[in-house]
């Protein structure tokens, strides 16, 4: 796997495999894994590489109608294509109890600003992790549940907020 190091005029350096977009904006970096099967990993792989301890980076969590639609902006502006994500939603050990993964008293399923494909949120205990299908033509993320074994590109978010780096987006 390549590894490229990213200097920016900031006291961060980033870290993104080959075949990743850094998105900045919305006072974050985001990085956007897709195009080669090369980048296609497991819920918990997807969440190792994000958390390594020299990656400063999580799993992206939508905890807010806002970051949501600041996220779809970006996605906008760098034009990203179709594709699915890993985010960071699961519901380990409660099928009917899905969470971000950082924010414990936050629960997906209550958010009316989540577009869920039909039929779900799923039941089925096997599907435990999250992702969005990304649709460019209508610039939206749809949320639906999987394995956490199933290969799918992820998108992660830097854990550092970053002022002036907004692209005008806020």
């Amino acid at each position: 796997m390549q590894y490229s190091k990213v200097k920016r005029n900031t006291e961060f350096t980033g870290f993104y495999r080959s075949g990743c977009v850094v998105l900045k904006g919305c006072k974050r970096e985001f990085v956007a894994c897709f195009g080669t099967p090369k980048n296609k990993f497991s819920y918990y792989q997807s969440a190792k590489w994000a958390c390594g301890d020299f990656y400063k980076y999580k799993l992206v969590s939508f905890e807010s109608r806002e970051k949501l639609d600041c996220v779809l902006e970006l996605f906008k502006i760098y034009n990203i294509t179709n594709n699915r994500f890993y985010v960071s939603a699961t519901s380990l050990g409660c099928v009917n109890s899905i969470r971000w993964c950082n924010y414990l008293d936050n629960s997906l399923v209550q958010d009316s600003y989540i577009k869920w494909a039909k039929g779900e949120p799923s039941t089925d205990p096997s599907k435990e992790c999250v992702y969005v299908d990304y649709d460019s033509a209508k610039i939206e993320f749809t949320f639906a549940k999987t394995n956490c074994k199933a290969d799918i590109f992820s998108m992660t978010e830097s854990l550092t907020s970053f002022e002036s780096n907004t692209l005008g987006i806020k």
